[in-house]
């Protein structure tokens, strides 16, 4: 009877063993599949903020008076629609006293669409830069400001304090705090769905859709 106890004992810390080693061999592995997915996402983010840092100089000496115009009255204010000869198309939400809202940057030769939400002084409160090719998006907000004057003009710099990178092809997102001297502070990761296969850009909802 004792025998059949001690056997009894040996057999269950077996089974306990095995599920532990188990659990060991698959906790590492899905860590492992994260860090790949952070690290790919973490690769985006500095890849698409160079995009974004080359795409806002163009966009803020956009040709105007080279361009079509059209203005279409809204309640609250108007949307001024600017087209270049090269079909870049910027179009600007003011407000009843003629103030910047919001900017929409879209240059057909980069499937690049940049959205730029502004407070007053035309300060850049955040922006959102689509690939609509690749279909990967990078939203930055909370721009730590150092200013500088370079031919009469305040040009605004510093790091963005709140950056968003979202792969929309699996919906993966990497959420990124840093603090003014570009140092992460904080980051998350989220699983979300993806696009549908066979989803487009549309270029009047600014949404990607399935035909």
């Amino acid at each position: 009877m004792r025998g059949a106890r001690i056997c009894i004992i040996g057999i269950t810390l077996l089974v306990l063993m095995s599920v532990s080693a188990v659990n060991c061999q698959n906790g590492p592995s899905q860590n492992v599949s994260d860090q790949k997915i952070i690290e790919d996402l973490n690769n985006m983010r500095l890849r698409l903020l160079t995009v974004l840092d080359a795409t806002i100089p163009v966009k803020d000496h956009f040709d105007k008076t080279g361009s079509t115009f059209n203005s279409v009255n809204k309640a609250a204010g108007k949307i001024n629609t600017y087209k270049d000869k090269n079909g870049r198309v910027l179009a600007e939400m003011m407000d009843s006293s003629n103030i910047l809202l919001n900017d929409t940057f879209e240059d057909p030769a980069t499937n690049i669409v940049l959205d730029t939400d502004y407070v007053v002084y035309r300060e850049p409160l955040c922006c959102t830069l689509i690939d609509t090719k690749n279909q990967e998006q990078l939203k930055v907000c909370y721009r730590c400001n150092e200013t500088r004057v370079w031919q009469n003009q305040t040009i605004w710099s510093g790091v963005w304090m709140n950056q968003t990178v979202w792969d929309l092809k699996t919906g993966n997102m990497l959420i990124v705090k840093l603090n003014c001297c570009g140092n992460i502070t904080e980051s998350a990761l989220q699983k979300r769905q993806g696009l549908d296969p066979g989803a487009t850009f549309c270029q009047v909802t600014h949404q990607f859709e399935v035909p």
